[in-house]
């Protein structure tokens, strides 16, 4: 449990902490969790050059896993 003074520190350390100001800065820091996309819920979410490659790679996938029936489906795409 923080005691009264821990609180008001922190809180006060957090009037530092507002985050980005400036319109790059604010763009830079709505990419931080944005890596390489590759946990991405589709492949939509991927950049054009990487979704081709990606769909690519799935078809392979595929091919090779046969996935047979929803509950396989599902485990298929879960694993692309």
């Amino acid at each position: 449990m923080s005691t009264p003074q821990q609180v008001l520190a922190n809180q006060a350390n957090a009037q530092l902490s507002t985050g980005p100001r400036t319109p790059l800065g604010k763009q830079k820091s709505a990419q931080n969790s944005t890596s390489h996309g590759l946990t991405a819920t589709t492949p939509d979410s991927l950049a054009e050059a990487n979704q081709a490659e990606f769909l690519a790679l799935a078809a392979r996938l595929r091919a090779q896993l046969k996935p047979h029936g929803p509950a396989e489906e599902e485990i298929f795409a879960a694993y692309a």
